[in-house]
Protein backbone atom coordinates (compact mmCIF):
# COMPACT_ATOMS: atom_id res chain seq x y z
CA UNK A 1 0.00 0.00 0.00
CA UNK A 2 1.20 3.44 -0.42
CA UNK A 3 0.68 6.53 1.45
CA UNK A 4 1.51 9.97 1.35
CA UNK A 5 4.50 11.99 3.39
CA UNK A 6 2.56 15.15 2.71
CA UNK A 7 -0.58 17.21 3.56
CA UNK A 8 -3.05 18.57 1.62
CA UNK A 9 -1.81 21.75 3.37
CA UNK A 10 1.55 20.97 1.80
CA UNK A 11 -0.01 21.12 -1.72
CA UNK A 12 -1.88 24.25 -0.89
CA UNK A 13 1.30 25.62 0.18
CA UNK A 14 3.11 24.96 -2.54
CA UNK A 15 0.36 26.33 -5.28
CA UNK A 16 0.41 29.49 -3.30
CA UNK A 17 4.52 30.15 -3.40
CA UNK A 18 3.83 29.07 -7.54
CA UNK A 19 1.06 31.70 -7.38
CA UNK A 20 3.04 34.41 -5.84
CA UNK A 21 6.21 33.47 -7.85
CA UNK A 22 4.02 34.57 -10.94
CA UNK A 23 2.53 37.43 -9.69
CA UNK A 24 5.52 38.91 -8.69
CA UNK A 25 6.86 38.58 -12.32
CA UNK A 26 3.72 39.57 -13.57
CA UNK A 27 4.11 43.18 -11.49
CA UNK A 28 7.66 42.66 -13.01
CA UNK A 29 7.06 42.61 -16.50
CA UNK A 30 4.48 44.99 -16.15
CA UNK A 31 6.30 47.94 -14.05
CA UNK A 32 8.92 47.14 -17.16
CA UNK A 33 6.72 47.88 -20.08
CA UNK A 34 5.28 51.12 -18.26
CA UNK A 35 8.71 52.51 -17.54
CA UNK A 36 9.94 52.15 -20.90
CA UNK A 37 6.38 53.41 -22.17
CA UNK A 38 6.88 56.83 -20.19
CA UNK A 39 10.80 56.90 -21.48
CA UNK A 40 9.22 57.16 -24.70
CA UNK A 41 6.87 59.10 -24.49
CA UNK A 42 9.04 61.70 -22.46
CA UNK A 43 11.81 61.42 -24.98
CA UNK A 44 11.39 63.88 -27.54
CA UNK A 45 12.06 62.14 -31.01
CA UNK A 46 10.52 58.69 -30.09
CA UNK A 47 7.35 59.18 -31.07
CA UNK A 48 7.75 57.99 -34.66
CA UNK A 49 5.25 57.89 -37.41
CA UNK A 50 6.10 53.93 -37.45
CA UNK A 51 5.10 53.67 -33.90
CA UNK A 52 1.78 55.08 -34.27
CA UNK A 53 0.76 53.98 -37.98
CA UNK A 54 -1.98 55.78 -39.46
CA UNK A 55 -3.87 52.35 -40.38
CA UNK A 56 -4.03 51.37 -36.87
CA UNK A 57 -6.75 53.85 -35.51
CA UNK A 58 -9.66 54.12 -37.66
CA UNK A 59 -9.97 57.69 -39.25
CA UNK A 60 -6.58 59.10 -38.10
CA UNK A 61 -4.46 61.95 -39.29
CA UNK A 62 -1.09 61.79 -40.06
CA UNK A 63 1.30 63.45 -37.46
CA UNK A 64 2.01 66.71 -37.65
CA UNK A 65 5.15 68.63 -37.58
CA UNK A 66 5.81 72.41 -35.36
CA UNK A 67 8.66 74.38 -36.33
CA UNK A 68 10.26 76.97 -34.12
CA UNK A 69 10.49 80.28 -34.79
CA UNK A 70 13.16 82.93 -34.29
CA UNK A 71 10.38 84.56 -32.23
CA UNK A 72 10.14 81.18 -29.75
CA UNK A 73 13.85 80.75 -29.73
CA UNK A 74 13.66 84.73 -28.48
CA UNK A 75 10.94 83.78 -26.38
CA UNK A 76 12.78 80.93 -24.55
CA UNK A 77 16.47 80.22 -25.64
CA UNK A 78 15.90 76.32 -24.30
CA UNK A 79 13.18 75.76 -26.84
CA UNK A 80 14.64 73.29 -29.38
CA UNK A 81 12.69 72.31 -32.55
CA UNK A 82 10.41 69.13 -32.10
CA UNK A 83 11.04 65.75 -33.97
CA UNK A 84 8.68 64.69 -36.46
CA UNK A 85 5.50 64.20 -34.62
CA UNK A 86 6.32 65.53 -31.20
CA UNK A 87 4.64 69.30 -29.96
CA UNK A 88 6.35 72.39 -28.64
CA UNK A 89 6.07 72.28 -25.07
CA UNK A 90 7.28 75.74 -23.09
CA UNK A 91 7.07 74.60 -19.39
CA UNK A 92 7.48 70.63 -19.15
CA UNK A 93 4.57 69.98 -17.43
CA UNK A 94 2.84 67.87 -19.89
CA UNK A 95 5.63 65.78 -20.11
CA UNK A 96 6.13 65.59 -16.24
CA UNK A 97 3.07 64.51 -16.10
CA UNK A 98 3.16 60.94 -17.98
CA UNK A 99 3.05 57.89 -16.04
CA UNK A 100 2.02 54.59 -15.52
CA UNK A 101 -0.13 52.48 -12.48
CA UNK A 102 -0.33 48.99 -12.23
CA UNK A 103 -3.69 47.88 -10.91
CA UNK A 104 -4.79 44.42 -9.83
CA UNK A 105 -8.83 43.77 -9.45
CA UNK A 106 -9.21 47.61 -10.13
CA UNK A 107 -7.01 48.69 -7.24
CA UNK A 108 -3.47 50.28 -7.83
CA UNK A 109 -0.77 48.78 -6.45
CA UNK A 110 1.97 50.09 -8.10
CA UNK A 111 2.71 53.42 -9.91
CA UNK A 112 4.99 55.65 -11.06
CA UNK A 113 3.10 58.82 -11.33
CA UNK A 114 5.12 61.32 -13.04
CA UNK A 115 5.69 64.92 -10.78
CA UNK A 116 2.59 67.25 -12.17
CA UNK A 117 -1.23 66.37 -12.66
CA UNK A 118 -0.59 63.58 -9.90
CA UNK A 119 -4.45 63.21 -8.60
CA UNK A 120 -6.00 63.57 -12.24
CA UNK A 121 -3.62 60.84 -13.41
CA UNK A 122 -4.35 58.65 -10.48
CA UNK A 123 -8.15 59.43 -11.14
CA UNK A 124 -7.63 58.32 -14.89
CA UNK A 125 -6.09 55.06 -13.88
CA UNK A 126 -8.84 53.97 -11.40
CA UNK A 127 -11.62 54.72 -13.40
CA UNK A 128 -9.59 52.63 -16.52
CA UNK A 129 -9.12 50.02 -14.26
CA UNK A 130 -12.73 50.23 -12.56
CA UNK A 131 -14.49 46.92 -12.51
CA UNK A 132 -11.98 44.92 -13.92
CA UNK A 133 -10.38 41.68 -12.98
CA UNK A 134 -6.31 41.22 -12.94
CA UNK A 135 -4.00 43.17 -13.93
CA UNK A 136 -4.06 46.52 -15.63
CA UNK A 137 -1.32 48.58 -16.87
CA UNK A 138 -2.42 52.01 -17.10
CA UNK A 139 -0.40 54.67 -18.90
CA UNK A 140 -1.74 58.30 -18.69
CA UNK A 141 -0.50 61.98 -18.77
CA UNK A 142 -2.23 63.62 -15.85
CA UNK A 143 -2.46 67.35 -17.27
CA UNK A 144 -6.10 68.20 -18.29
CA UNK A 145 -4.96 69.42 -21.07
CA UNK A 146 -3.06 65.88 -22.80
CA UNK A 147 -6.16 65.24 -24.70
CA UNK A 148 -6.30 68.34 -26.42
CA UNK A 149 -2.62 68.09 -27.92
CA UNK A 150 -3.47 65.00 -28.73
CA UNK A 151 -6.85 65.71 -30.81
CA UNK A 152 -4.54 68.11 -32.45
CA UNK A 153 -2.84 65.60 -33.73
CA UNK A 154 0.42 65.55 -31.83
CA UNK A 155 1.72 62.46 -30.12
CA UNK A 156 1.86 62.66 -26.52
CA UNK A 157 1.18 58.89 -25.10
CA UNK A 158 -0.58 56.95 -28.20
CA UNK A 159 2.57 55.41 -29.88
CA UNK A 160 3.68 54.44 -26.38
CA UNK A 161 0.40 52.48 -25.30
CA UNK A 162 0.16 50.81 -28.88
CA UNK A 163 3.75 49.89 -28.12
CA UNK A 164 2.64 48.87 -24.08
CA UNK A 165 -0.44 47.14 -25.51
CA UNK A 166 1.35 44.68 -28.35
CA UNK A 167 4.62 44.56 -25.78
CA UNK A 168 2.40 43.48 -22.61
CA UNK A 169 0.75 40.63 -24.58
CA UNK A 170 4.14 39.38 -25.62
CA UNK A 171 5.97 39.22 -22.55
CA UNK A 172 2.67 37.57 -20.74
CA UNK A 173 2.08 35.30 -23.16
CA UNK A 174 4.45 32.70 -21.61
CA UNK A 175 4.86 33.47 -18.03
CA UNK A 176 3.23 30.50 -16.28
CA UNK A 177 5.35 27.70 -18.01
CA UNK A 178 8.38 26.29 -16.64
CA UNK A 179 11.50 26.20 -18.64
Amino acid sequence: MIRPTFKKSDIDRYFQKEFEKIERKTIARLRMIGELAVNMAREKGNNNPAAFPISYVPNAKPLKQRTVSQRDIDKNPHVKQPEFGDYLEWTGNLTSSIGFFICKDGVIIDQEAGTKGVGRARKLAKEASKGRKGYVLVVTAGMEYASYVEAKGYDVISSSEIWAQREAGRLLKNLGKKK
